[in-house]
């Protein structure tokens, strides 16, 4: 099944994650969750209300559609209405870094992606209780869709370095403009990763403002390698492709060399002017 959803047009990942659930056991689908973690929902509220938008994914799932907010730690379902569950995360130290992450993610979303888009920053820990980081973007609007999901791995720290993990995610579909032919339905999307390993130094006397340093500069690292290569390579060369399948010959039609030369053949001339007429011609 993963093969398959590898294959399939980025922009029907949605549909066909929903397809899935329908046919694949909770196990597989948990996995296939995990490898294909966009697009994201976002849970929003009025503006009148204390709570902040944030992301809904696997990472803060506490139960059968709720969710807890990375900014409160409050439990709410789809719409922002309150939830019934109570949060998993209870550790005093990861939520108060967590909140620090947030704040520093919030300002780099709005910075790089506009007021309307949406950050949200989730830590916990591995199974061998290492940290772990899910850094998170949702961008929507008329022209089309942006996700982007980074994953940290944070081994344990040395005297002055530490060695972090981070695989990013990106997914992301554009609209084009068709007012000249309403009836075609047309996009451009892609499904694009990317894997960092860097060895950072850090000074155990400030060893979170060092975390929250050396993983923003990672992460941005990563984004904007992936979104130089979708402006700079990957969108212009589809267009070249595109371009090369719709353009209309120019000048004569071109004709086969070798059909040039039976068509020129002595035999042929006779046949012709004996009345015989080679089929196709």
């Amino acid at each position: 099944m993963e093969a398959l959803l590898r294959k399939i047009p980025p922009a029907d990942l949605p549909k066909t994650m929903e397809a899935a659930e329908k046919v694949v056991d909770k196990a597989t689908m948990a996995k296939l969750e995990k490898t294909f973690p966009v697009p994201f929902t976002v849970c929003s509220f009025d503006d009148d209300d204390d709570e902040k938008a944030f992301i809904m994914c696997p990472s803060n799932n506490v139960a059968d559609g709720e969710y807890r907010s990375p900014f409160t730690n409050n439990v709410f379902k789809k719409g922002g209405k309150k939830g019934s569950a109570k949060s998993k995360q209870t550790d005093e130290v990861l939520l108060d870094l967590e909140k620090k992450f947030n704040n520093v993610w919030e300002a780099y979303t709005k910075l790089y992606y506009g007021r309307e888009a949406v950050g949200s920053v989730y830590l916990g820990e591995t199974a061998a209780r290492q940290f772990l980081g899910i850094f998170c973007i949702h961008k929507s609007c008329e022209d089309g869709l942006w996700n982007s999901y980074h994953e940290v791995q944070m081994d344990d720290p040395e005297e002055k370095t530490c060695q972090y993990h981070v695989n990013s995610t990106v997914w992301v579909v554009v609209n084009p403009d068709h007012d000249y032919k309403d009836n075609t339905t047309t996009d451009v999307s892609a499904y694009l990763t990317k894997r960092t390993s860097k060895v950072l130094k850090i000074e155990k006397f400030f060893l979170e403002e060092y975390h929250v340093q050396n993983i923003g500069s990672i992460v941005e690292a990563n984004e904007i390698d992936i979104r130089s290569n979708l402006e700079q390579v990957y969108l212009p060369k589809t267009k070249d492709i595109m371009d090369t399948i719709q353009k209309e010959p120019e000048g004569p039609r071109q004709v086969n060399p070798l059909m040039g030369m039976i068509m020129d053949s002595s035999v042929l001339k006779k046949k012709k002017m004996g009345g015989v007429t080679m089929p196709g011609m």
